[in-house]
């Protein structure tokens, strides 16, 4: 991949106003005859990420290979040692939920919070479930004007789920025959992007949900703004910004971190009460139940590949450990979590996952389990924590932070 251009870095400038405005595009004075102004054919981008441990930790986390300079009290400068210009900008207004913005491609980008992430296991990703997105969906729908345009993507990939058996011509190819042809794996894959109108997306391409159930799997959606554009919202947490406004931008990415941090803290407050009640008693496990329905059940090849990538410390789910079959039709896995290293006990059979989730679990591996599964194995599963589904924690916490917000 070829070395970030120099226009892509940010400038060296003094105060958090002066960046936000070159992030609008405008001219940012520098010297007394020397202007600076972001290229227009640059993009900008935020990725937010997210910690358990605020403070100390996250900053050092977010510093690997690199430096933070201090630019207010919220806002700093991320730069890399062996460069001259920070490439991005990190914001803590939540000091659990860093949110890093940046102009660089999301090619470039992505890498290096892809490396931001890998060097501690104090940092994750936040993940944007369906559910979660779901929501966002419907403040477009109550705010946006029907004619305005918005965007849906739907994608489910069943990557574990069985494939045919190998044909005459590739035994040829493995048999040394360069001429033979190969033949792809035929899988599950539903991979859908829909720009519309408002009222159309809502009328006629979103009850296509009910007949074809991939597109419960929503990875990104787009939420018009007040002028021109609009601004893109992912289920691995990057944010785009297609509009004119990088504050208006920015002002998006605070509101959907206060409903994930919502969200997360909720998860985290049952399972403390769990673990609480269930001191001094002969329970167990001292924990939240996780329960994942299946809505149909997994054949058992899907099932057998994908309880072998548990086995992988890089695999998709974050959550290593080595399974014990309990049957041809279930697992149990003793996993580590690798955002923070905490253990988590797992019980997956072709119709179900079950999990309990101890004392101090990071929210956060709620939101990635679920997003991994409906993206990979079953995009219309059903998630209860407790005795509540996943969906009404997650319409609960957006039905409170939208008060909050004055709505």
């Amino acid at each position: 991949m070829p070395p970030p251009a120099a226009h892509q870095y940010l400038p060296v400038l003094d105060d958090r106003r002066s960046y936000f405005r070159y992030l609008d595009r405008r001219p940012v004075r520098i010297a007394p005859d020397e202007t600076v102004q972001m290229p227009t054919r640059s993009t900008v981008s935020a990725y937010v990420l997210e910690t358990s441990s605020p403070g100390t930790r996250t900053n050092d986390a977010l510093a690997s290979g690199g430096t933070l300079t201090s630019i207010d009290e919220t806002l700093s400068a991320l730069r890399r040692l062996d460069e001259n210009h920070p490439w991005a900008l990190v914001e803590l207004d939540n000091e659990r939920f860093p949110a890093v913005y940046t102009a660089f491609p999301v090619s470039l980008a992505a890498r290096r919070i892809n490396d931001l992430q890998r060097s501690s296991a104090v940092l994750d990703r936040t993940w944007i479930s369906s559910s979660f997105l779901w929501q966002l969906w419907q403040r477009v729908e109550a705010s946006a004007p029907e004619h305005r345009f918005s965007q849906i993507t739907f994608e489910h990939e069943g990557i574990f789920s069985t494939r045919l058996p190998t044909p005459r011509s590739d035994r040829r190819k493995q048999e040394g025959d360069e001429d033979a042809p190969r033949y792809a794996p035929d899988r599950r894959k539903a991979n859908l992007k829909v720009t519309e109108r408002v009222g159309a997306l809502r009328d006629v391409v979103l009850p296509w949900r009910d007949q074809y159930n991939a597109l419960s799997s929503i990875v990104q959606i787009r939420v018009p703004a007040y002028g021109r554009g609009g601004h893109d919202i992912f289920h691995d947490g990057r944010f785009s910004n297609r509009s004119d406004s990088a504050s208006e931008f920015r002002d998006l990415v605070r509101d959907v971190i206060a409903l994930y941090a919502a969200s997360t803290a909720s998860i985290e407050e049952d399972v403390r009460v769990r673990a609480n009640r269930a001191q001094g008693t002969s329970a167990a496990f001292a924990g939240l139940p996780l329960y994942m329905r299946f809505s149909s059940a997994l054949d058992d090849q899907t099932f057998e590949r994908w309880i072998a990538t548990f086995r992988r410390r890089n695999n998709r789910f974050r959550l290593w450990g080595n399974p014990l079959f309990r049957g041809p039709r279930k697992a149990h896995i003793y996993a580590v979590d690798q955002h923070l290293w905490q253990t988590i006990d797992l019980e997956i059979s072709t119709t179900h996952l079950r999990a309990v989730l101890p004392h101090r679990t990071c929210g956060n591996v709620v939101h990635r389990l679920v997003t991994s599964v409906q993206r990979f194995v079953d995009p219309a599963v059903t998630v209860y924590l407790g005795d509540q589904t996943y969906d009404a924690i997650i319409r609960e916490a957006s039905r409170a932070s939208w008060s909050d917000d004055g709505e």
